[in-house]
């Protein structure tokens, strides 16, 4: 069965139209880092390879605080929630509330993630998100280990949890769009090809590659 693909709302248009009736428009996206935490420490990243101290090791908002930022960008007109970090967002203890919340306060969510903590609550609790961009960088485990510092074994859970969110998807038409991104080094620049055939078997939306701008691995 074909998905049906909804377009995005038009934000030019939106702020021309405000602009028009004499307002002050509020932006249309705003973005929260939940977290510092992460569990991973890719030496690329600034946040957990580059010798960061996290300013934030107790969490300083909590599902309760950001119910109500919610209610208040849908009564600003701000339509959409861009949630990402720092660390790795899904670590906050309530994360599956805070998704909720802002579903029913009919926010567009966009989520960054690594991946590895998106379990079945969670993708439950994302289904109609505008997209999902996961970091996954290789499907190699070996390599994964050497980009991410962590056990291999995370990796395979990683894909486990992408295939029931292409799942999710496909029940539901075409929501959460899903992105996949890699980060290009000289560690895994020579398994692209596979890598994005791979994800194009999986049904995958777009494949996202960039060039690692700190040049750890280069």
């Amino acid at each position: 069965m074909a998905r049906i693909v909804e377009k995005a709302p038009d934000r030019k248009a939106i702020l021309i139209e405000q602009l028009k009736k004499g307002e002050d428009p509020y932006p249309v996206t705003l973005e929260i880092h939940p977290t510092d935490t992460c569990n991973q420490r890719c030496a690329y990243c600034y946040f957990g390879g580059r010798d960061y101290k996290p300013r934030r090791n107790d969490l300083k908002m909590g599902a309760k605080e950001y119910q109500g930022l919610f209610v208040e960008m849908a009564s600003l007109g701000i339509i959409e929630l861009k949630i990402t970090g720092g660390g790795e967002p899904l670590l906050h203890p309530q994360m599956k509330e805070i998704l909720r919340n802002a579903r029913e306060a009919g926010l567009i969510i966009r989520l960054t993630t690594n991946g590895n903590f998106l379990n079945e609550d969670i993708r439950e609790e994302l289904r109609g998100s505008r997209k999902v961009r996961i970091s996954i960088d290789t499907i190699n485990p070996e390599t994964y280990k050497k980009l991410r510092q962590v056990d291999p074994a995370l990796l395979e859970q990683t894909i486990r949890n992408l295939k029931g969110l292409i799942e999710l998807r496909n029940q539901h038409g075409s929501r959460p769009g899903i992105e996949i991104a890699l980060l290009l080094n000289k560690l895994n620049y020579n398994e692209v090809e596979d890598f994005c055939r791979y994800m194009e078997r999986l049904g995958v939306d777009r494949i996202i590659i960039r060039h690692d701008l700190f040049d750890k691995h280069n």
